[in-house]
């Protein structure tokens, strides 16, 4: 489930023995834009609608891989597309989809004015 006040979505999706971490924040959604060639407000109708396609899934789960590995200095070679598309064959294409869909949403949903709230309830005091 999204949350309200995330800045950066991370989610990660276990194929075989292997996780792979997924990583969005603006820096991403706007290689996303890039390379898909449409604006994140268009996007973001497509996935409220189930209109994606495998092509798009297959770049917005390489974007998110290799975000991640950059943000995190994961010590893993870069992903591409057909490294994208052989983890939709193995997984499918919803599972790798929602893998996509729920950190990207998060960073989308970001209010900054639900942020001090968001991060108060996720740290109680002692």
């Amino acid at each position: 489930m999204p949350k309200t006040g995330a800045r950066r979505g991370e989610g990660s999706i276990q194929v075989g023995d292997r996780e792979y971490q997924i990583f969005f924040n603006n820096r991403a959604l706007a290689e996303a834009e890039r390379v898909l060639g449409k604006s994140m407000g268009v996007l973001a109708s497509q996935i409220s609608t189930g209109l994606m396609s495998v092509g798009e899934v297959a770049d917005l789960l390489r974007i998110g891989v290799n975000a991640a590995r950059r943000e995190f200095r994961l010590r893993v070679s870069p992903m591409n597309r057909d490294d994208a598309l052989a983890i939709m064959d193995e997984i499918g294409f919803v599972p790798a989809s929602q893998a996509v869909i729920e950190p990207l949403t998060e960073v989308l949903m970001y209010d900054p004015s639900e942020a001090d709230d968001y991060l108060e309830d996720d740290n109680p005091p002692a």
